[in-house]
């Protein structure tokens, strides 16, 4: 089947047979209590998907977070452990100089 238009003529026949079908209430086509179940249990399966997908999204986003901010600490001790070794080293203050007795004959 096909249309004419302005521009000449085009096969549709998807909506065709969509403009012959007449508009019917949800409860004729199959029986008033199972259609809303049906669209209570596809609707509840949606809420199901969508919040599975927010939980596993924050559950990921949470955990990487926590690595980052982890991260950054270990950074800066290791920064801070550096910047003291360059300013205390062979120094009276470096720890890990043997300490002497200030008696250097043997």
């Amino acid at each position: 089947m096909s249309f004419i238009s302005a521009q000449g003529p085009f096969p549709a026949p998807g909506l065709a047979a969509r403009l012959r079908l007449p508009t019917r209430p949800h409860g004729c086509c199959a029986g008033a209590r199972g259609a809303r179940e049906a669209e209570g249990r596809i609707r509840r399966s949606c809420d199901v998907g969508v919040g599975g997908f927010i939980l596993v999204t924050l559950g990921c986003w949470f955990h990487c977070r926590y690595n980052y901010a982890k991260l950054r600490i270990q950074q800066r001790i290791a920064r801070e452990g550096i910047k003291n070794k360059i300013l205390y080293e062979s120094t009276h203050l470096d720890p890990e100089r043997k300490p002497t007795n200030g008696n250097h004959s043997n």
